[in-house]
């Protein structure tokens, strides 16, 4: 799992590490260490996917006053 983790944005494997750990203690331990292994080129997708998701929050925010 850890190898698929790799695939995926910082936040996503964060939440889906601590779920693990919420879950089994050693099995979030287990699934950190393998993804610190992981010799993955980085995230799929946009490396600006988490500026995009904090701009569409700011900008939902400005229209709550409208």
């Amino acid at each position: 799992m850890g190898a698929d983790l790799a695939k995926c944005a910082p936040v996503i494997q964060e939440t889906m590490i601590r779920y693990a750990e919420e879950a089994d203690d050693e099995y979030g331990r287990r699934l950190r260490e393998n993804l610190k292994n992981t010799n993955e080129s980085g995230p799929l997708g946009n490396p600006d996917n988490d500026k995009a998701v904090q701009q569409a929050i700011d900008e939902s925010r400005e229209t709550d006053h409208l």
